[in-house]
């Protein structure tokens, strides 16, 4: 099961130039290895981040890939 309250960054110690990958708070799935966050959000990589209120009134960010996020934007308005 993936923490759902917060997407940390996978490291990758390994490259020369630091890269980083985000989970899918929904399936998982590990993002493509980029240098910006913004990059995700590109049309390329369809990724989204939104914010979730916790319960502590603290805010918390959640990244979804494309295909989670439609559903999660489908199941939001009732579809």
């Amino acid at each position: 099961m993936v923490d759902r309250a917060v997407s940390e960054p996978v490291l990758d110690e390994e490259e020369e130039e630091s890269t980083s990958q985000f989970r899918c708070v929904d399936c998982g799935v590990l993002s493509p290895p980029t240098q910006t966050s913004h990059t995700l959000i590109s049309a390329k990589h369809g990724w989204r981040l939104a914010r979730k209120k916790l319960p502590d009134g603290s805010v918390a960010y959640e990244w979804r890939c494309l295909k989670c996020f439609n559903a999660q934007k489908a199941k939001d308005r009732g579809f």
